[in-house]
């Protein structure tokens, strides 16, 4: 494992240059994923020296035979990742590519330095100290040929089982609708502890709005007051839907209808000289205070401290100015981000203003979401065409390989029925992990699949299979675990996803496909 990661470390480097908030977990993930080549191959290795066989021949065995099913399994779940490329989001595309290149390479390590070592671990003599060492494990052979382990995995009434299953997964189907749709919500790349993000959220709490508006780009001083009249003019009205409840802009500073109120100032100090109703030390207060009044020059645009100004003119262009549109409402998730974006391009065209452009960084998070709802179906589509592809090529038999994608997609529905009970939903990040989770449940049919065709009994195969099975899932757990522990809540949410996933799968895996594969020779028997 650790020759294979540095592989991939050096094949990353010259094929990408780096790595992103994801792909930098890489090695625990791949850790993970990778050891269950090993779990397997050295598994049926141990078997076949119980069995008396030589180094030799026990190898040919586990690396010939074994060694075809991890094949299989490999290049099923490499083509799974290589569908991730085909997104048009960068995060998938380089999540693909390193998890392509790293189940590869810990594939090609295993196949070459792990007989070697077991060669050479053959001719050493181990040392007092370690000969406790397996003390600390369980004895799985104990457990595998006890009348409990029966009794919970050996399939009895296979046909009923097989109900049961279709039953619970039709059920999970009804979650599909609400689990299908991708969540956003604000921070979820960010770790909340962050002194920043502290210091934001108090800012937010004390100017009782957010201070990060957005900005509405004007070409021209003539459409930037336009914009800021026509937006003030459907606060005042009190228009509804309006998903913004302040304006500002450089026009904002400009005293309105200037000339007019001198005119009307004009008028009515003319009509206060002609009076004599009033008292003469009132009456020239009065009028002192009108002709300071049109003695002023009219306030224009250049007037305005440049203090002011340079918040709403473009340093570097000219006649480009800001007008600044603060949310009604908060657009802390996705859905409230959807619905202020509508909001305001819907504003936009019912006010002709469509050479207004809009800057908004939550705009960046909704379009991210729409695009991935866009391409979920398709990369799906996708990724289960790979599958399908790969999967036909290595069982040759289209019983068997539907059988398999029954049941993954049985763990698929059971895994939206699980996320749906348990409150998580799928959002930008985690979602790239389900072709990790389907890939991590073939790896184990076609493992499981590929012993049932070696004539051997069932009770041998869930003795000699089911704790391998369970200790690779477990490795793969474990790898995924790590995202458990980090403070982002989007980098939290792939670990809960995979962790349930490839829970699942491995127990439907262990408990479904058993009774599928005695239906199934039951079914060819008759």
């Amino acid at each position: 494992m650790t020759v294979s990661l540095i592989w991939t470390g050096g094949l990353v480097y010259f094929f990408l240059g780096h790595l992103n908030m994801m792909t930098g977990f890489g090695a625990a993930i791949l850790g993970g994923l990778g050891s269950d080549y090993g779990i397997y191959l050295l598994t049926r290795y141990y078997h076949e020296r119980s069995l008396g066989h030589g180094v030799k021949a026990a190898c040919e065995q586990a690396f010939g035979s074994t060694g075809k099913a991890t094949y299989g399994s490999m290049l099923t779940m490499v083509a799974g990742l290589v569908a991730l490329v085909f997104s048009k989001f960068g995060v998938f595309v380089e999540f693909g590519i390193v998890g392509a290149l790293g189940l590869v390479t810990t594939y090609v390590g295993m196949m070459l330095i792990v007989p070697a070592l077991l060669t050479i671990s053959e001719k050493w003599k181990y040392p007092v100290s370690w000969k406790g060492f397996g003390k600390i494990f369980p004895n799985t052979d104990a457990w595998t040929t006890s009348a409990t382990f029966q009794k919970i995995f050996y399939p009895r009434k296979a046909f009923l089982g097989v109900i049961l299953i279709f039953i619970i997964c039709a059920i999970s189907v009804f979650t599909l609708p609400v689990q299908s749709k991708i969540f956003f919500e604000e921070g979820q790349m960010e770790s909340p502890d962050l002194p920043g993000n502290k210091l934001g959220r108090r800012v937010n709490q004390v100017m009782k709005h957010t201070v990060d508006p957005t900005v509405l780009i004007a070409h021209g001083a003539d459409e930037e007051e336009k914009i800021v009249t026509l937006l003030d003019e459907r606060l005042k009205n009190n228009a509804s839907n309006l998903v913004y409840d302040r304006v500002l802009g450089l026009s904002s500073f400009i005293p309105q209808e200037q000339i007019q109120k001198k005119k009307l100032l004009a008028r009515i100090l003319n009509k206060l000289t002609q009076t004599t109703l009033i008292l003469k030390s009132e009456k020239d207060y009065l009028s002192e205070t009108l002709k300071d009044s049109l003695a002023a020059p009219v306030v224009l645009r250049k007037d305005i401290p440049y203090e002011v100004r340079r918040l709403f003119e473009a340093i570097h262009q000219k006649d480009i100015y800001a007008v600044f549109l603060f949310p009604a409402f908060s657009r802390a998730d996705s859905e409230s981000m959807k619905r202020y974006q509508d909001g305001v391009y819907a504003l936009k065209k019912e006010l002709g203003l469509l050479d207004m452009e809009v800057a908004d960084g939550t705009f960046i998070a909704s379009d991210t979401v729409r695009l991935i709802e866009r391409e979920a179906p398709r990369g799906m589509f996708l990724i289960l065409t790979f599958f399908t592809i790969v999967l036909f090529v290595m069982v040759k038999s289209w019983t068997r390989g539907l059988m398999i994608l029954s049941n993954l997609l049985g763990s698929l529905f059971l895994l939206s029925g699980l996320l749906w009970l348990a409150g998580i939903r799928l959002n930008i990040m985690n979602i790239a992990v389900i072709p990790v989770v389907l890939g991590g449940g073939i790896d184990i049919y076609i493992h499981f699949s590929h012993r049932f065709d070696e004539r051997i009994p069932m009770r041998e195969i869930l003795k000699g299979e089911v704790p391998a099975m369970f200790i690779s899932s477990l490795t793969s757990m474990v790898g995924f675990g790590g995202f458990l522990l980090v403070s982002s809540s989007g980098l939290r949410s792939i670990g809960w996803v995979s962790v349930l996933g490839l829970g699942l799968v491995t127990l439907m895996a262990v408990f479904g496909f058993p009774r599928f594969l005695l239906l199934g020779a039951r079914w060819k028997n008759k």
